[in-house]
């Protein structure tokens, strides 16, 4: 029965199924193991463009969440001001809760201030105005919310998931570099035994036969009890 590799210091969360899934990743990609590695991870999370922190844009939305508390609901709607219509009214109107305007905005009258001009925005950029509002309703306001929630969780997620996959590397990596030091001490260990083999042995020897050492006539040098220790200590991993 063979003992389970143990997991080294740190990677205790890593288990066989993300390694196989590491292993499926890797033989996508042949090559060197960090550049496939790193194949795979950009792969998985290509679909999802990363989202730099903007922790004022949070704070303001935070801000603009909390401030819907009373506000009317929408949809809303901007009225005709800057369109083909005959009907230039300039009023944000709800979707049917009240007959009139809930908010309503200024355009320039032509007049300087001095002779009772209200210094106010030009048609063109009021109608602006008005449409902007109405896309500001507490509904869509909600939406954008969630939509940010939503996007921060994926971000958290994908970010959880590159940590793990990375666990996985490392503890992958220091499993092949512990097999490959294995099979360096067992090369070593073995390649008396190889000598005689190739120098020693017949190939008239039946492999039945106990293998006699010589004393004179040896072309590789003669096996001795170290030798032996060295194989099993290979073999039990010591």
């Amino acid at each position: 029965m063979t003992t389970p590799t143990p997991a080294p210091e740190g990677a205790s969360a890593v288990t066989e199924e993300m390694i196989h899934e590491a292993m499926k990743a890797w033989a996508a990609h042949p090559g060197d193991f960090e550049p496939s590695m790193r194949a795979a991870l950009e792969a998985a999370l290509s679909h999802r463009p990363p989202v730099p922190d903007a922790p004022e844009g949070a704070r303001m939305l935070e801000e603009l969440v909390a401030g819907l508390e009373g506000v009317t609901p929408g949809e809303w709607y901007p009225g005709h001001l800057g369109t083909d219509s005959t009907c230039q009214c300039r009023s944000i109107v709800d979707d049917g809760r009240y007959m009139g305007a809930i908010a309503t905005v200024h355009v320039d009258n032509g007049l300087p201030v001095g002779e009772g001009g209200n210094d106010a925005p030009p048609a063109d950029e009021a109608a602006a105005n008005m449409r902007h509002i109405a896309r500001c309703s507490p509904d869509r306001i909600r939406a954008i919310a969630a939509y940010v929630a939503t996007e921060r969780a994926a971000r958290e997620a994908a970010g959880a998931n590159v940590k793990r996959q990375g666990d996985i590397a490392e503890f992958m990596q220091q499993r092949a570099i512990a097999a490959e030091a294995r099979v360096s001490q067992l090369e070593a260990a073995l390649e008396p035994f190889a000598a005689v083999a190739e120098h020693d042995i017949g190939d008239d020897e039946m492999n039945e036969e106990f293998f006699q050492p010589m004393t004179r006539h040896n072309k590789a040098p003669r096996l001795n009890v170290g030798h032996f220790r060295a194989v099993l200590r290979a073999k039990i991993g010591g």
